[in-house]
């Protein structure tokens, strides 16, 4: 992993934040916060919800964030320079820069798809974390993302292209088994779906413009085939009977030992 690297833009993540807003909120309540918790949350981005764990669950204690992308901690740090409560560090999460036992509660989100070895930051989390501390773990399955066409044989080839094109694009189904593998107690996971109806609004959040263009590439789907699809997602968007889903999987365990 290269520590310069830029996934996505913070634009990209506001505005997919506002859409997801009932996980995130579900994600807090999960975490079991105090007011005077110390918080850590890996893969912060540009900070959106270091500063809400902050502001709405624990005034009244720290909340730190990491990010591999130095624009987004640069991001999260111009956001944030009215309070001395949150903080943020570029760090890899398969090695972060905190002692054993140091956070009440840690959590990620949509961290781990980018993660070709989700469990060296499933591991990390669990070593930061206190005793009977809390770990929360949000991602997306994205081969679970399902469009409303009559092209079945289409979009199915296109969603798989689009989900292999993600370095670990099925990591939302392998949560369960990756907590309870670093001996978390109490380990649950709960599936929401998140669902567009524009056609517009689909393409934006789904990145669909690059995963057309590698699907092409890779010879996976034509172009012909690609026309065919989109021409009908088009017109049921004008006549608003477009429907696009995927599913987010929040999983929580506890540390125990």
């Amino acid at each position: 992993m290269n520590s310069d690297h830029s996934f996505v833009d913070s634009k990209y993540l506001q505005s997919l934040a506002d859409k997801i807003r009932p996980v995130k909120i579900r994600s807090y309540e999960l975490m079991n916060l105090k007011p005077d918790s110390i918080v850590l949350d890996v893969g912060c981005g540009p900070g959106i919800d270091t500063a809400t764990l902050f502001t709405q669950k624990v005034n009244q204690g720290i909340v730190v964030g990491v990010d591999i992308d130095s624009n987004m901690v640069k991001a999260a740090q111009n956001a944030t320079k009215d309070t001395t409560r949150i903080g943020y560090f570029q760090a890899n999460s398969y090695c972060l820069p905190f002692s054993h036992q140091s956070f009440d509660s840690v959590r990620s989100e949509r961290l781990l798809q980018h993660l070709d070895q989700p469990q060296c930051a499933i591991a990390e989390m669990k070593r930061v974390c206190r005793k009977n501390g809390i770990i929360v773990v949000v991602d997306c399955d994205h081969s679970s993302l399902s469009i409303d066409t009559t092209q079945k044989d289409i979009e199915w080839k296109l969603r798989r292209s689009r989900t292999e094109q993600i370095p670990n694009g099925y990591s939302g189904r392998n949560l369960f088994r990756l907590l309870k593998k670093q001996g978390l107690c109490g380990v649950a996971i709960e599936l929401h779906t998140i669902a567009v109806h524009s056609y517009h609004l689909f393409r934006k959040f789904s990145c669909m413009d690059e995963a057309e263009q590698k699907a092409l590439s890779s010879g996976c789907i034509t172009e012909n085939e690609l026309i065919k699809l989109n021409e009908e997602l088009i017109d049921y968007d004008k006549k608003g009977v477009f429907t696009a889903y995927t599913v987010f999987i929040i999983a929580s365990g506890k540390r125990k030992r």
